[in-house]
């Protein structure tokens, strides 16, 4: 899931809109495809600072430039399990990349700990996609991910 203020692509032209700016039925390029697909639902959870799950529910931070070739364009909050789609960490050198998906939380160096409320959004589509964050490819999900939990 993505915290409040990530910074979604929403167009081919590189267009970003903040994650709580975004509507049921807007459409947003699909950085595989090309393409654009439509909003079928979002999700918005607040974890408090005195929710007994907070510890397994505090973001982490992915930093500007750690990833590769300068992205994320700035730090990137995710939820621990979000699913991030990137080149093998584990290719060798000279053979070609092979893209795999790893969750926040074995990519990144840091738990934040903001002290705060956190604001989670999770945008639905009806098909499997990635969706662009702040330069990052990040699983989106559909309606049946929520019946496979």
């Amino acid at each position: 899931m993505l915290v409040e203020d990530s910074r979604i692509r929403i167009n081919a032209d590189g267009e970003e809109r903040l994650v709580q700016e975004l509507s049921i039925a807007d459409r947003i390029v699909n950085p595989i495809t090309g393409g654009y697909d439509e909003i079928s639902d979002i999700l918005q959870r607040v974890v408090s600072r005195t929710d007994p799950r907070r510890v397994r529910l505090e973001p982490v931070l992915i930093e500007k430039g750690q990833l590769f070739s300068g992205r994320p364009r700035q730090d990137l909050a995710l939820s621990p399990e979000q699913v991030v789609l990137m080149t093998d960490l584990k290719r060798t050198r000279g053979r070609p990349a092979v893209l795999s998906c790893y969750p926040a939380k074995d990519i990144s160096h840091n738990r934040l700990m903001p002290g705060r409320d956190i604001t989670y959004f999770a945008i639905f589509f009806d098909i499997r996609r990635f969706i662009e964050v702040s330069g990052v490819h990040i699983r989106a999900y559909t309606l049946e991910d929520l019946c496979d939990a």
